[in-house]
């Protein structure tokens, strides 16, 4: 079995404290001037087409009430499909991948805990590629690769640093022929921890742009946790089908960056939003969240009083861009997962779309593919049992929840 990292290191990869600095130079995509005027493009809070609603057509589930195989989780950590619609979920407390046609049916499981041909450890997400199946690794730094049956194929990496420091993979998405990773690295300095966290084209075994990039400290005689630099674009980003990569690079922001195939930065997509105060139990459950990964940190923990922007985003294979903004969660109807900003490929605001369905996105994750929409329910106390901390009790049972996503 590999052996178990550090708090430290597992909570500056974990929670994307993250960055390096003094190692490598990664210079960032062409044209990533912040100042530039002519890129942004401005929308007030009111849709220009309306808003409507979709109701979801469910087409198949996991019931974790049985105790057949193919419905029970540890934690799911990813999920993607191939371009025939066989869906592919990435377990990453059981150490495998369950795989599904796309009716549903159950083909079958591969994958398990090591560090050998098919085998990963620590998996940050499923890629589902031209070439095959991909897990990239949040550490050791490593691409686990498999064909579409599951079996071993040739492993890739990161590059070496010259200095040894660690290094891993936070996330990855592949659409258009594009790779996609986010990624975090450290490098030590005499009283703190530089890291270094990136979002970056992979190219033939090499990095290709970068399209974004942090630095962040971490000073371990006095460690201090503070939402707005830890929690940033590694969970809200996405890859178009035509290779443009757009994401949020900060909490409080409602500014979306889009940058084309080539890695010159295109536009920033704003909305006028207002801040939304946080409830104390909506407080408490950020602050379980950071408590469950720096568990082993003596650390100081600043919650915001109030909500983030933006919960995630997505891309349509129309070119549409979904954003689901935090109001939208907390505002949503009775029976909604949610209500959505939707902006055309131009980054104009034209519609606001209720999702009618089953989901929470505060408590699972939702995963976009194709035609087809995917709520994985209970993620959110998953990985915080996953951590050693406190779940809730009235959390949702992990299960997969698929739906029919027809363009509104």
């Amino acid at each position: 079995m590999p052996t178990a990292p550090s708090p430290i290191v597992t909570f500056l990869a974990i929670a994307s404290v993250v960055a390096f600095a003094g190692r490598t130079t990664y210079a960032l995509a062409e044209d990533a001037d912040p100042a530039r005027s002519d890129i942004d493009v401005w929308n007030s809070a009111t849709p220009a087409k309306g808003s409507g609603a979709v109701s979801l057509n469910e087409v198949w589930r996991t019931d974790p009430g049985t105790d057949d195989e193919r419905d029970f989780f540890g934690l799911i950590a990813g999920l993607d499909a191939g371009p025939d619609g066989r869906v592919y979920v990435l377990d990453s407390q059981l150490f495998l991948v369950r795989v599904y046609e796309r009716n549903g049916d159950y083909v079958g499981s591969f994958g398990r805990e090591g560090e050998g041909p098919g085998e990963f450890y620590r998996p940050a997400a499923v890629m589902a590629t031209a070439s095959g199946i991909e897990i990239p690794q949040l550490v050791p730094s490593r691409v686990v690769r498999f064909d579409r049956d599951g079996e071993p194929t040739q492993d890739g990496g990161l590059p070496r640093p010259e200095d040894g420091g660690p290094q891993g993979f936070l996330g990855g998405a592949a659409s258009g022929g594009v790779v996609v990773f986010s990624c975090w690295a450290d490098d030590f300095q005499e009283n703190a921890r530089v890291s270094h966290r990136y979002l970056a084209r992979w190219d033939d075994e090499q990095w290709g742009t970068v399209y974004h990039s942090e630095i962040r400290e971490f000073v371990p005689a006095d460690p201090v946790i503070d939402e707005n630099v830890y929690d940033t674009f590694d969970r809200r980003w996405d890859v178009g089908a035509d290779g443009r990569v757009y994401a949020v690079t900060k909490n409080g922001d409602y500014t979306i960056y889009v940058w084309a195939a080539d890695g010159s930065l295109e536009r920033r997509i704003h909305r006028e939003a207002e801040r939304i105060d946080r409830e104390p139990d909506e407080i408490d459950q950020v602050r379980r969240y950071y408590e469950a990964v720096t568990r082993g940190i003596d650390a100081t923990i600043r919650v915001n009083e109030y909500h983030r922007m933006i919960e995630t985003l997505f891309v349509r294979d129309d070119g549409t861009l979904w954003v689901l903004p935090t109001a939208g969660v907390l505002d949503r109807p009775n029976g909604a997962i949610g209500v959505f900003d939707v902006f055309d490929g131009e980054g104009t605001f034209v519609r606001s779309v209720t999702l009618m369905g089953e989901g929470d996105p505060f408590h699972d994750g939702l995963y976009v593919v194709g035609d087809r929409l995917f709520v994985a329910r209970g993620q959110f106390e998953g990985r915080i049992s996953s951590w050693g901390g406190e779940a809730d009790d009235d959390a949702a049972p992990m299960a997969v929840i698929c739906y029919e996503f027809p363009a509104p």
